[in-house]
């Protein structure tokens, strides 16, 4: 009932200013029939909030915790079809969208693709939408953005004309920019990749030209830069890439876009997790993976009490082994002294080597503090650090006796003594 809703959100001004957002369930439940049935026709002009003059203080989501398949028993009413394309949908149209994390992680690529996509045209929750095409194949809106002005198809769609060029689309979802934009894209987002080389595709989302200019060192480019036109892709290898391009238009360089690339391919290993010594009487772990299940890893709770203990740069650790086997697995961890007795907040998720130490106490129960940097940094603490030739010396490089305290070097090595 808008007329309600109006009446509420204007008895929440302050200062004159509307201070109120409200969860968009109307978007919510229209993507979620329009993206199970294949039923585009839903979605037009009637998906909720958002498609109103209310549409700034919608927050717009296609799923959340409350209506998830949480169990084969416990089904709720979820969305099950097309998950990509209804958060391009919201993700393109006004009104505040808010992803859900069991979605992100599914499509992280895919979502950060069209979050990019969103900033660049500028579509806030104030832009203006519009029908611009409705068939039983797709439905396509025309949302204005503050940059330029965007078509987001829900469905098949293929654009004919010559006003706009596509940018993204996947499964049953496009997005299309209105040429005179003049701006550079690729295809691929930032991010870690699991792989040793990466195949990145340049689009000139431009009437007035087709060809781009790109560095690979984080350097700006510049007319004079390596040129590739629209369409045409080159390939990154392992290891750390900075790439950025930009659009050539009559010899300047519009619109540079950055983006940041990890290739690592994945391989098997172990991540340890460390806690500091406490000074409990009993020193409980207790895990679980994030595999959809919580599959408890320590046993039920509190978990498994720990006795193996590390000594490192002559501090004493808890420590256990987790067993990552599969790319995207990770696990969650809780400290604790035992049954009915105080813990840590949750911990995760998890996936490498980590180093803990205890907090401080907050809501009833003890903060960590991840002092991992100390541990992995190749300084060693101690102290007394061993003397090479008889010396040690300061960052400075000064001749600094054993009772010095801070970093010290002696040989080849740095050490933090206390």
């Amino acid at each position: 009932n808008y007329s309600t809703l109006q009446n509420w959100l204007e008895g929440t001004k302050v200062n004159g200013v509307i201070q109120s957002a409200t969860f968009d369930f109307a978007t919510r439940y229209s993507c979620r029939d329009a993206f199970n049935d294949g039923n585009w026709g839903r979605l037009n002009g009637t998906y909720g909030l958002a498609a109103t003059d209310y549409r700034q203080y919608a927050v717009t989501f296609v799923e959340n915790h409350d209506t998830q398949v949480r169990s084969a028993d416990n089904q709720q009413d979820p969305l099950r079809k097309n998950i990509a394309a209804a958060n391009a949908f919201i993700i393109g149209t006004p009104g505040t969208p808010c992803v859900f994390l069991p979605h992100w992680k599914e499509y992280k690529q895919e979502i950060k693709n069209m979050i990019y996509m969103r900033q660049m045209a500028g579509i806030n929750n104030q832009s203006v939408c519009s029908t611009y095409s409705s068939n039983g194949s797709a439905l396509v809106l025309k949302v204005e953005g503050e940059n330029t002005t965007m078509l987001v198809a829900a469905g098949n769609y293929t654009y004919t004309g010559t006003v706009y060029v596509k940018a993204i689309s996947g499964s049953n979802y496009s997005y299309w920019v209105k040429s005179t934009a003049d701006m550079a894209w690729v295809d691929k987002a930032s991010g870690n990749y699991s792989t040793d080389e990466l195949v990145v595709t340049f689009t000139a989302l431009s009437k007035n030209s087709s060809t781009l200019v790109y560095t690979t060192d984080g350097s700006e480019p510049t007319a004079s830069s390596t040129k590739v036109e629209s369409g045409k892709s080159i390939t990154l290898s392992t290891g750390e890439t900075v790439l950025k391009v930009g659009l050539l238009v009559d010899g300047a360089v519009k619109n540079v876009i950055t983006r940041h690339y990890s290739l690592k391919p994945f391989q098997a290993h172990k991540a340890t997790v460390y806690l500091k010594n406490p000074g409990w009487s009993d020193v409980y772990f207790y895990s679980w993976a994030n595999d959809g299940k919580n599959t408890q890893l320590l046993g039920s709770w509190p978990g498994t009490k720990q006795t193996a203990k590390k000594t490192i740069n002559g501090v004493e650790f808890y420590y256990h082994e987790f067993n990552i086997a599969t790319e995207g697995y990770s696990f969650n961890i809780i400290f604790n002294q035992g049954k009915d007795k105080m813990q840590t907040v949750d911990i995760g998720p998890l996936s490498e080597d980590v180093y803990y130490e205890i907090g401080s106490l907050n809501g009833g129960k003890y903060t960590v503090n991840d002092i991992t940097s100390q541990f992995t940094s190749g300084i060693e603490a101690t102290t007394a650090a061993p003397a090479n030739d008889g010396y040690i010396y300061n960052l400075s490089g000064q001749k600094v006796n054993k009772n010095y305290q801070g970093i010290v070097i002696s040989g080849n090595k740095k050490y933090l003594q206390k």
